[in-house]
């Protein structure tokens, strides 16, 4: 069983017309439930608020956390964070996470700006590619980003790199949009 949280209170108010208590109340739902698993997208706004997420994850006994960008179908702009500004501030609550002992996961983030934590990656539709892609030895493994991020910013934060190994064996399956 998993629920969708934004971040706290007023960052998750600003984002879901469901306010924070009903999603606090479905986070004490998920106690009987296991794993407990939590889903964040990341967006503009909550980027740099995500480590004050986590002692809400913490107190509600979150065993499982999903970070992924939010999706952009429309207007991009408006929401969707450029992925490498927000990739060292999750990867950052990821590390924080992870000493809290919540197995974090990284959903459809384009696996060149996870380094070292690409292995936290969890294997999701592929979309688009940048030029940079085409060399890039990590490229079958990779969700590459929606083809609106990818018109917008033409590709210009991708890198080739290394390939990876992404468990597709266990961790949660989310559909690429919001709920």
């Amino acid at each position: 069983m998993s629920t969708v949280l934004f971040g706290t209170q007023q960052v998750h108010d600003y984002h879901s017309a469901l306010g924070f208590p009903v999603y606090t109340e479905s986070l004490k739902a998920l106690r009987a439930s296991t794993p407990r698993t939590v889903l964040t997208w990341v967006t503009r706004s909550n980027m740099r608020a995500l480590d004050h997420l986590l002692p809400v994850l913490v107190r509600e006994k979150v065993e499982r956390w999903s970070l992924a960008p939010v999706p952009t179908a429309g207007e991009i702009d408006a929401v969707a964070p450029r992925l490498a500004l927000a990739a060292p501030r999750v990867l950052h609550a990821l590390t924080r996470a992870e000493r809290q002992g919540i197995e974090v996961s990284l959903l459809a983030w384009p696996l060149c700006l996870l380094g070292p934590y690409a292995t936290r990656a969890r294997r999701t539709e592929a979309q688009s590619f940048g030029s940079a892609c085409e060399t890039c030895a990590a490229r079958s493994a990779c969700p590459g980003v929606s083809t609106v991020y990818r018109d917008r910013f033409e590709g210009d934060e991708f890198r080739a790199r290394d390939a990876v190994s992404i468990d597709v064996s266990e961790g949660p399956t989310w559909r690429a949009e919001p709920t």
